[in-house]
């Protein structure tokens, strides 16, 4: 290995001007100007300091490096770690869920792949009559299936239905106290369908009602407005307004109104059984 020399004068020396209240990053020196020092003469201990000086943050950078890598590393075994646990299937009931049963929802399906449907394996009770399930071979990923629940017979069962006895249909459709009695009895039975399709019943007959009222409403004030009606076409005639428009008759191409209404019509309208007069 052949080595170079440079010729420098002897009186060579390298001055650093540094402010002593700032703490600046030492200043690189390249490894010609490093090896010109060091051949000129003899350095001194303030010269190899100011050449040493550069190269000790070095190997404790090195170390920052390397931990920051094997955390990096790590971060990503943990985060593969749990996609792999995500990725299996459930083998337990997710939180909220039980294991499906006959008394639960014993035909609910769910859609998969290709088509198929497959039997719903975890299952957990929601509002309003509806169920939230999992299939076999679902996984965290996965959304829950969201169905109607109804009560349907249990398999094997005799057909010995029944209509429903009037005391519980006043306890379906009667006031809030006994309905919530009634509501908390049914959610201690085992069959997740009869709290469902009770809850369904009750919510209907609500609906029916308001409807019902809103309907007689409507009825009455349809009653009113015709009373009104039947009010005016009097004032109207007592102040002779169809002599006083008469000639006004040709505008009037309803079919139906040019020879004036028939005698029948007539008593629809005016509400009697009396006889009106001729148009």
């Amino acid at each position: 290995m052949s080595h170079v020399t440079f010729d420098t004068p002897s009186d060579l020396s390298i001055v650093i001007d540094q402010d002593d209240s700032v703490i600046e990053e030492p200043t690189l020196l390249s490894p010609r100007t490093t090896g010109a020092v060091l051949s000129a003469q003899e350095p001194s201990l303030h010269d190899v300091r100011q050449l040493a000086r550069p190269m000790l943050p070095t190997p404790h950078s090195r170390t920052d490096k390397h931990k920051k890598e094997v955390q990096r590393l790590q971060d990503r075994i943990d985060d593969l770690e749990g996609q792999a646990a995500c990725d299996e299937a459930f083998k337990t009931p997710p939180p909220g869920y039980v294991e499906n049963s006959p008394d639960r929802a014993p035909r609910l399906l769910i859609p998969g792949a290709d088509s198929l449907w497959q039997e719903a394996k975890f299952v957990r009770q929601m509002a309003e009559g509806r169920i939230a399930g999992f299939a076999a071979d679902d996984d965290q990923y996965a959304d829950p299936y969201i169905a109607e629940l109804y009560a349907t017979p249990k398999p094997g069962q005799t057909n010995d239905a029944q209509p429903l006895p009037a005391w519980l249909r006043g306890l379906l459709e009667g006031p809030a106290s006994s309905w919530l009695a009634l509501r908390d009895r049914i959610a201690a039975l085992p069959n997740w369908g009869l709290l469902a399709e009770a809850e369904r019943y009750h919510c209907h007959d609500e609906e029916a009602e308001r409807l019902h009222t809103k309907l007689c409403l409507v009825k009455r004030q349809v009653e009113s407005e015709e009373l009104a009606l039947r009010q005016c076409e009097g004032r109207l005639e007592g102040a002779c307004l169809p002599m006083a428009v008469h000639h006004l008759r040709h505008l009037n191409t309803d079919p139906r109104w040019i020879r004036g209404p028939s005698i029948a019509e007539q008593r629809i309208l005016r509400g009697h059984g009396g006889r009106g007069r001729p148009a």
